[in-house]
């Protein structure tokens, strides 16, 4: 009788959870504090762009991904680039509009 082998999965260890955690935290104060930027339009833009990085620590670490192949990576990497286009759309309507209400 023939016997396969199965492959097991490279181990990897965990992550350190706690410190992804803290970061996430420091991440989350950090775009409070760009809330309070008088330029709103460099605040929303900073706050995206703290989102994105908060996203990809989640993805990376929570979900494991940093570890996976890239076949894995790219499935979520469309769900992200969707992301990054809803919000180019979704900015001039938060950033413009509201200058357009003020003026009236």
């Amino acid at each position: 009788m023939e016997q396969t082998k199965t492959i097991a999965p490279e181990y990897h260890g965990h992550p350190n959870y706690l410190l992804v955690f803290i970061a996430l935290v420091v991440l989350f104060g950090v775009s409070l504090a760009f809330g309070a930027l008088p330029n709103h339009t460099l605040a929303i833009t900073l706050i995206f762009i703290l989102a994105l990085a908060k996203a990809y620590l989640v993805a990376g670490f929570f979900m494991h991904l940093h570890y996976e192949s890239w076949v894995l990576i790219a499935l979520p990497g469309i769900a992200i680039l969707m992301a990054i286009i809803f919000f180019g759309l979704v900015y001039p309507d938060i950033t413009i509009v509201p200058l357009i209400h003020a003026e009236l």
